[in-house]
């Protein structure tokens, strides 16, 4: 199937067979959706969400539009777009769609931008007559060990592939290798567990390589019957072939731990099992990380805020007693009642309650202060100012942004966002990999070697 062509067919949802309505399987902008000649329904009988449709198209392949969502009819158009989240795919009937949305199938094989840089495998080696390059030829390299992860759901490796060296003489001839992802699935999934597990893997590839990071469309999928199918996805940022060096992405030079690297630090399953554990534990923190690497807000301001509040949760998380603020006293509730009884406004009894609560808590600037601590060496490695002002300026930029603070020695100008958030988002990495068993001294200096946390001049 080609992703920049409109395929004719006939569709209808399960159950329903001999309701069959025509239309055109259709792409914009990566966006796959169905541009239907009619409707299922009337709009007595009409379903806003339908779980499967099937469809035959006229290039003779079968599919499987799963979560889909349908317009009402209208009275006086005949057309509808359907849209959906994804579909399969075969030149073969594969028109038995389990209902529950199960998956029937025991194997996913993927692409991802930049994993043959990531993974550094090569399969082609120079090998010389005398002084002179006299060919290239295929080494074996071992990479049945290259398992990254394993539980009683999934198992993912990394797998190569490339092409054959040949002389030809009359051609132009061109080696190409490139490493993907394959996972056996060990258990009857949903769609949406596996697209779950999906975006996990894109999140961890987003902290490793240090940029922004796409699993392509489509994903291979293996039957238990060897059949192969094919998976779709619409999403934003859809790519069908993957991104593999900085030409294509000029912010991109180097993978920030590469896997030769992620070996020497640590063991690769314990590693990714981390990984899974902190994705949960720790998912508001790690979400606006990773939206951060990959520069999804344009605003040097938001982006602040986004990394401060990640800070903030992952305390909240790692030192719960610091947040936790003391309980009203008998005295303190005989005097609000007396408030209460003369008339007092609720809200401004209970905005008394909160600040009553808060006055034996922890500022914010002590909370950040004990809580790196630990790893206040590392972390004076990677920013550019005194360690207490790059404090002041946290806190107070912080405030200032949030409740527009009058007071705020500290606050920065607009201009000194950028560079701020480089080094803020550097110390949560630091915080991050510490959590998966990376020694904080070794992410500060691939971190300040990295070009991409270079801090600019203005």
């Amino acid at each position: 199937m080609k992703f920049n062509k409109a395929y004719k067919g006939e569709f209808l949802i399960p159950g329903e067979e001999k309701n069959i309505v025509f239309g055109v399987l259709k792409f914009l902008n990566g966006t796959a959706y169905i541009d239907l000649f009619g409707h299922f329904h009337t709009k007595q009988d009409y379903k806003p969400n339908v779980k499967l449709i099937y469809g035959h198209l006229d290039n003779g392949e079968s599919c499987i539009f799963f979560n889909c969502k349908l317009k009402p009819p209208h009275p006086i158009h005949r057309t509808d777009f359907i849209n959906f989240e994804y579909f399969i795919y075969a030149p073969t009937h594969i028109l038995t769609g389990d209902p529950e949305n199960k998956i029937e199938f025991n194997a996913l094989n993927f692409r991802m931008d930049y994993l043959t840089v990531w993974t550094g495998i090569n399969v082609f080696e120079s090998f010389y007559e005398g002084e002179k390059v006299a060919g290239v030829k295929r080494i074996t390299k071992d990479i049945d060990d290259l398992i990254l992860f394993k539980n009683e759901d999934f198992e993912l490796r990394v797998t190569h592939v490339h092409s054959v060296p040949l002389i030809n003489p009359y051609a132009e001839y061109k080696l190409e290798q490139e490493s993907w992802l394959y996972s056996d699935m060990k258990t009857h999934l949903t769609f949406s567990e596996v697209f779950t597990f999906l975006k996990e893997i894109e999140d961890i590839f987003v902290l490793l390589i240090g940029t922004d990071v796409r699993i392509t469309t489509p994903i291979t999928i293996y039957s238990t019957d060897e059949k192969s199918y094919y998976c779709y996805r619409n999403g934003r940022n859809l790519r069908i072939d993957p991104i593999t060096h900085s030409e294509d992405n000029p912010s991109f030079h180097e993978p920030l731990i590469n896997l030769n690297s992620l070996k020497e630090q640590t063991e690769l399953t314990n590693f990714f099992e981390c990984w899974q554990t902190i994705r949960v534990s720790h998912e508001y923190s790690i979400d606006k990380i990773v939206q951060a690497l990959r520069c999804e807000n344009s605003n040097p301001e938001g982006t602040f805020l986004d990394l401060v509040f990640a800070l903030e949760k992952m305390i909240e998380k790692d030192m719960p007693s610091s947040v936790i603020a003391r309980e009203l006293t008998p005295k303190d509730l005989k005097h609000i009642s007396i408030l209460e009884g003369n008339g007092i406004e609720k809200n401004t009894i209970d905005y008394l309650k909160t600040r009553i609560k808060k006055i034996n808590a922890s500022s914010l600037k002590d909370k950040i202060l004990k809580f790196l601590e630990k790893n206040r060496t590392h972390i004076e490695k990677v920013i550019a100012i005194e360690y207490e002002l790059f404090i002041n300026k946290l806190v107070d930029s912080r405030n200032n942004l949030a409740h527009l603070c009058k007071n705020c020695e500290y606050q920065m100008t607009p201009s000194e966002f950028p560079n701020f958030n480089k080094q803020l988002l550097m110390l949560l990495l630091i915080l991050t990999f510490d959590k998966m068993n990376i020694k904080p001294d070794y992410m500060a200096t691939i971190l300040k070697r990295n070009s991409k946390f270079h801090l600019k001049e203005y």
